[in-house]
């Protein structure tokens, strides 16, 4: 079961960057990366460069049209959908390059 194996959904977001080298975010939903669902490109919201970002992203799994999700960069949209989003499993992974990962130190003794 699951994407891999053709009976699955999955979200995916990325930066691009155009052919003038600016990033810009793009966000997808499909079960076949060949043929998304959907696709929306943000050359709206700027692209943090060298500072941390919050990425929050909001899921409502259905087949039906009450499906969504929503992407939010520090707390601006950078895409909404309203297009079903049908899962057949209810996984969620996260993945992310070790240097993404990387916290500054923080002292917390205040």
């Amino acid at each position: 079961m699951g994407y891999a194996r053709g009976n699955g959904f999955r979200l995916i977001s990325f930066i691009y960057t155009d052919e003038g080298g600016d990033p810009y975010w793009h966000w997808q939903g499909d079960a076949n990366p060949q043929r998304p669902m959907w696709e929306i490109d943000n050359r709206t919201i700027p692209v943090p460069q060298d500072e941390w970002f919050l990425t929050e992203f909001y899921w409502h799994w259905s087949k039906g049209n009450d499906g969504r999700a929503l992407w939010r960069i520090n707390g601006q949209v950078v895409g909404t959908t309203t297009a079903p989003q049908p899962a057949i499993t209810a996984r969620l992974t996260l993945s992310c390059s070790r240097k993404s990962m990387e916290m500054p130190t923080q002292n917390t003794n205040g």
